[in-house]
């Protein structure tokens, strides 16, 4: 079996990706890269493949009454179809691989990788609106990387009775701070309530690292972070580089 790799990301972003793409291809086998942005990123590297997302999910966020940013890029993960593969590993523009991660068991079977267990109610809500069910697991689907099907997401749509663009529609009515989508907490629900045994499911140890005030981070800075990430949590398989927004 063979995969690709999508990786969404903002401007202040950017910086990141070098590092973000040469860590993905140490420890994933992907074949091609796509990276969706709305602007040129000014890279060039072979295997990897720059996407408008606008061309990739013709909508305007604008119409969005709820973080229309953060929901349109979760779009952009489900619904893309840049892809040759069928298969595709999505992964944060701001998420390190430090880990080998293999995309298939032994056995064959694809791998779900889980982070954090957490429980937010807005995404269940969410869920329940569109597939008719809430949680359905015992661990959250949250994850900064989620192999995704294709396949899986048009039939999950179909089982919502839509397709992309009534999603859209409906996701227009619906979303509020109470009742928002959390793209893999939707995919895992929906394919674990159809399929429970189609993944195996793992969870990934993770460091979670980030800063505040200026958003971008120059390549000093990501090395320094990288090197005491590596020096502290030298066992996770994820560290995160995280902008987050307001002051410690």
């Amino acid at each position: 079996m063979r995969a690709d790799a999508v990786i969404p990301a903002a401007p202040k972003d950017y910086s990141k990706l070098p590092y973000v793409v040469d860590h993905l291809r140490r420890h994933v086998q992907v074949d091609t890269i796509h990276l969706i942005t709305p602007s040129a990123t000014g890279y060039e590297w072979d295997g990897v493949v720059e996407h408008r997302d606008r061309a990739v999910l013709p909508y305007d966020r604008d119409e969005l009454p709820y973080r229309p940013n953060w929901i349109y890029q979760q779009l952009l993960k489900l619904f893309q179809d840049v892809t040759e593969h069928d298969w595709y590993l999505v992964v944060d523009a701001d998420t390190i691989v430090a880990r080998d991660l293999p995309l298939w068991n032994e056995a064959g079977q694809p791998i779900l990788y889980l982070g954090r267990d957490q429980y937010h109610g807005a995404y269940f809500h969410f869920n329940k609106e569109m597939l008719g069910f809430g949680k359905v697991y015992n661990h959250s689907f949250l994850s900064e990387c989620t192999f995704y099907s294709k396949a899986l997401v048009r039939e999950m749509l179909e089982y919502m009775g839509l397709d992309r663009d009534g999603f859209w529609e409906r996701l227009k009515e619906i979303v509020h701070i109470g009742c928002c989508p959390a793209e893999s907490e939707l995919y895992g629900s929906y394919v674990y309530h159809e399929y429970p045994d189609l993944y195996e499911f793992r969870t990934i140890k993770y460091r979670l690292g980030g800063k505040y005030d200026s958003h971008v981070w120059t390549p000093k800075q990501i090395r320094k972070e990288l090197a005491q990430a590596a020096e502290s949590d030298p066992d996770a398989h994820i560290w995160s580089i995280h902008s987050w927004e307001g002051k410690t």
